[in-house]
């Protein structure tokens, strides 16, 4: 099953290719990524790839990543509507207006399509460590299939209900099944509620904390 995170970008400024070299590199990410530039661009040293495909260390491919332009994608523009009407089935309550007004303020966004070896050996970590980088650079949000939306913090703002998750494993892996009946999958993230024109944050301990969170409560 192919599967996406996104990072949605309301910044002119755009990370690629020579930026996201260097930050792999200098931060020992675990992945390596290939330039892929159009065909008839094949002979130009200096040609700007149309996408970036990554590779760990075992060599596999395991994402690739592209970024599109609302100006100039129309398929965009209908994700983000889309989206945003997404948004309006999540919780807590309060922070859908939030995550709606970003969204339509969004200029670009960064896609990684994730193949199933994104999965396995730590890529899942490589991979959110890049996407919450161009994040930061960006002033963006992110978000991912059957999973959650964050701010510009990288706290999570909106989440599905509880049966949205029964095939969350799949994204960030099986949990131990040992692991202590008071703790979460989300353990140890931040989540956010908006008061007025600030966040509200709070570090998930338990189940407890998160469905305090999608009642609203932090």
């Amino acid at each position: 099953m192919t599967t996406f995170y996104r990072v949605f970008s309301v910044s002119e400024k755009r990370v690629w290719n020579k930026e996201i070299d260097a930050f792999l590199e200098e931060n020992n990410v675990g992945l390596d990524a290939l330039d892929v530039v159009d065909e008839s661009e094949q002979d130009d040293l200096d040609a700007v790839p149309v996408s970036l495909v990554f590779a760990d260390e075992s060599g596999r491919e395991v994402a690739s990543l592209v970024y599109d332009a609302v100006e100039d994608s129309e398929i965009l523009r209908d994700e983000i509507k889309e989206f945003q009407s997404i948004a309006d089935e999540m919780a807590p309550g309060a922070n859908r207006a939030w995550v709606k007004e970003r969204l339509a303020k969004t200029v670009g966004c960064y896609v990684f399509e994730l193949n199933e070896s994104a999965y396995e050996d730590g890529n899942w970590d490589a991979i959110a460590t890049l996407a919450e980088w161009i994040r930061s650079q960006t002033d963006g949000i992110e978000q991912y299939d059957g999973g959650v939306i964050t701010n510009e913090n990288g706290a999570i703002v909106l989440a599905g209900a509880d049966d949205d998750f029964d095939d969350v494993d799949e994204f960030v892996g099986e949990e131990d099944d040992e692991e202590d009946d008071d703790e979460t999958m989300w353990t140890g993230s931040k989540v956010a509620l908006r008061a007025g024109d600030a966040w509200v944050e709070k570090t998930i301990e338990t189940d407890a904390d998160f469905a305090k969170f999608l009642d609203g409560n932090v």
